[in-house]
């Protein structure tokens, strides 16, 4: 073995049902967000990393809206009409 060449771990790839089961949706919305989930090909079969899939239902998340202005008040204060 060379010493230089890095040898990067291959972590198991996940099958289209794997990753229907990981996210909870059902195996046909895993082929029809094809274009928008990170994957790759191997032959016809499609492949997934957890890593990237994981990094994509972080990049999904929806930001939670803050308090409105008038919530945003201290506790036993008045609101003034």
């Amino acid at each position: 073995m060379n010493p230089r060449i890095a040898t990067p771990s291959l972590e198991p790839l996940l099958t289209a049902r794997e990753v229907a089961h990981l996210l909870g949706v059902p195996l046909s919305w895993v082929y029809d967000n094809v274009g928008q989930l990170p994957t790759f090909r191997i032959g016809r079969s499609l492949r997934f990393r957890a890593v990237e899939i994981e990094d994509w239902v972080e990049a999904q998340r929806q930001p939670q809206p803050g308090p409105r202005q008038e919530d945003a008040r201290r506790p036993g204060e008045r609101r003034v009409s």
